[in-house]
């Protein structure tokens, strides 16, 4: 637990075949600007950077 990366201020705008796995991930790794910037959104998966 706790041994991936922070993923802040990455932009996957276009980004393209995420799988379901790696959206949740980057939701809850990226921070807010990296957020809003997934495609399908973060909707219900915690930020993990607020904790």
């Amino acid at each position: 637990a706790y041994t991936g990366a922070v993923v802040e201020n990455a932009d996957f705008t276009g980004a393209v075949n995420l799988s379901e796995e790696q959206r949740e991930y980057c939701c809850a790794w990226g921070g807010s600007k990296t957020r809003s910037s997934i495609p399908g959104g973060c909707e219900g998966i915690p930020n993990q950077l607020e904790r």
